[in-house]
């Protein structure tokens, strides 16, 4: 049971798969301001995902800094 929760949360925590459920939301939400929130909020993720420059920063940050060996 843990092994089909890791699997399926770690799906759910992909950016695409979280930018797709916001433009879903935004689709099918009937409320004008939820429906231009969602889809901005998409929209946003979607630029900052996708854009090369700063995925390599984030996971330069993460990323444990070498030691020199002496």
């Amino acid at each position: 049971m843990f092994f089909f929760f890791s699997k399926t949360l770690q799906f759910l925590s992909m950016p695409l798969v979280t930018i797709c459920a916001l433009f879903l939301l935004a689709f099918f939400i009937r409320s004008q301001r939820w429906k231009f929130r969602f889809f901005r909020a998409g929209l946003i993720l979607l630029l900052f995902c996708s854009n090369d420059f700063i995925a390599n920063e984030l996971m330069m940050a993460w990323e444990v800094p070498p030691t020199p060996l002496s």
